[in-house]
């Protein structure tokens, strides 16, 4: 992926996007979608992408990834 260009990474299946959280050693984008209560991950290499969590009863709003120690909370 060109690093100066605008592109659609994910365009379908978010509903609310609350937080978003980069993993630039990964090359990761993190969300939170308050509608569909999960945390999802995109490859941003391959744009591959899945839900990590998906859980009514907590509620995701934010997110802060630490690549350097491999941490997410």
């Amino acid at each position: 992926m060109r690093k100066n260009y605008q592109t659609v990474l994910i365009d379908g299946d978010v509903h609310i996007a609350d937080a978003l959280a980069v993993d630039w050693i990964h090359d990761r984008l993190f969300w939170t979608d308050e509608a569909l209560d999960t945390i999802s991950v995109m490859d941003l290499t391959t744009l591959k992408r899945r839900v990590l969590f998906a859980d009514a009863a907590a509620k995701p709003t934010s997110i802060v990834v630490d690549p350097r120690k491999g941490n997410m909370q």
